[in-house]
């Protein structure tokens, strides 16, 4: 998987297009900001950065898909986030979709334990890659 050095926040918005584009084959700001629960300016800012950035292809008051780019990094969350619902099923955690608070949290600690990884020689639990 190719490292990319994006926020949270990115990644949210792009997973959001990527659904709202599987739902619709396009987004628009006011989907976006509606999935996001964020103000329609906050939106168009983001958008704005990620299409500066190569994620988006977008255009104001147009449709928003993403590029190429975009999609590879809305597929690799996707898997990511199934990866981490399917370990916490396989443990009796819980058996539906993770609230929000209990994702962020979990990707909170996926970033943290990546972050020793690539700085350590932690060598248990998790092979390197």
């Amino acid at each position: 998987m190719k490292k990319h050095n994006l926020t949270a926040s990115k990644e949210n918005y792009i997973k959001a297009i990527y659904e709202i584009v599987k739902a619709k084959q396009a987004a628009r700001v006011k989907d976006i900001s509606k999935t996001l629960d964020i103000g329609p300016s906050s939106v168009t800012e983001a958008l704005k950065k990620l299409s500066d950035e190569g994620y988006v292809n977008y255009e104001q008051y147009g449709v928003i898909t993403l590029t190429e780019e975009g999609l590879s990094i809305a597929k690799q969350l996707e898997d990511r986030n199934k990866i981490i619902c399917d370990f916490l099923s396989n443990l009796k955690i819980f058996s539906h979709k993770p609230s929000s608070n209990i994702f962020r949290l979990l990707m909170r600690i996926t970033r943290w334990w990546e972050f020793l990884r690539a700085r350590t020689s932690v060598k248990y639990c998790l092979p390197r890659k």
